[in-house]
């Protein structure tokens, strides 16, 4: 009960400092824009919809359509960035999150837990794929920056790579460089790893502006937490 009120305590001071609220989140509109090998791309216009550099992008699981199970639960991200022509194939203008120091997951659960065949091993021994065994990306099998995640196939978990799983639920936050999505023209790209799978698992797009970034990364730190502290 402590640690909640903690948290509380911790919006509540953020948002005083910073004079922000959670509403300033930006609901997007993404569709289809193509299958890159095995993985579905999904594109959003952002700039039009929100005044201010961008900072932070959260990606929900939303819970409505169950997919595999064990440790693909959820909505699988192979890849996230941002892009300023609308165009994936030109590189030059893309801006990827800092994948290693502000891209997180908020694990959600895991379905079927006792009767998947889709189980934690030695290489992968996080309760979602793409996660250490302490909830943190393990970017050398999430490589969020880069269009690659192969499918997973039977129990193949370890022939896996590139993506990471959200959990029933779960969600992505992924921080930017707000010097750097300052463009007039601004698009958010995404790869569902599969592709079989319907965008009705994920729960829309929330692009949030700064100053909201510290007090979503701090909540997101203390979700973290009070998921260790149940365990």
């Amino acid at each position: 009960m402590k640690s909640y009120l903690i948290i509380i305590l911790l919006a509540a001071v953020l948002m005083t400092v910073l004079k922000v609220s959670p509403c300033e989140a930006t609901m997007v509109n993404v569709s289809w824009y193509a299958d890159v090998g095995m993985t579905r791309v999904w594109r959003a216009e952002v700039k039009s919809l929100i005044t201010g550099p961008v900072s932070t992008i959260i990606i929900k699981d939303s819970l409505f359509v169950q997919g595999a199970d064990g440790v693909f639960s959820g909505f699988d991200v192979d890849f996230v960035l941002m892009d300023e022509d609308g165009d994936l194939s030109t590189t030059g203008d893309q801006i990827l999150p800092f994948l290693d120091t502000s891209c997180f997951v908020v694990p959600g659960n895991v379905t079927n837990q006792a009767g998947s065949p889709y189980q934690p091993t030695a290489a992968h021994p996080g309760v979602l794929f793409g996660l250490n065994t302490d909830d943190s990306i393990d970017h050398l099998t999430a490589t969020l920056g880069v269009l690659d995640a192969d499918p997973y196939i039977d129990n193949g978990v370890d022939s896996c790579s590139g993506a990471v799983s959200l959990g029933e639920g779960g969600s992505l936050y992924a921080e930017f460089s707000t010097a750097s999505v300052s463009s007039d023209h601004l698009y958010l790209f995404f790869g569902e790893a599969g592709k079989n799978e319907c965008f009705q698992r994920c729960n829309g797009i929330k692009i949030i502006p700064e100053p909201a970034t510290m007090m979503l990364l701090g909540l997101g730190a203390g979700g973290l937490f009070l998921r260790r502290q149940r365990r």
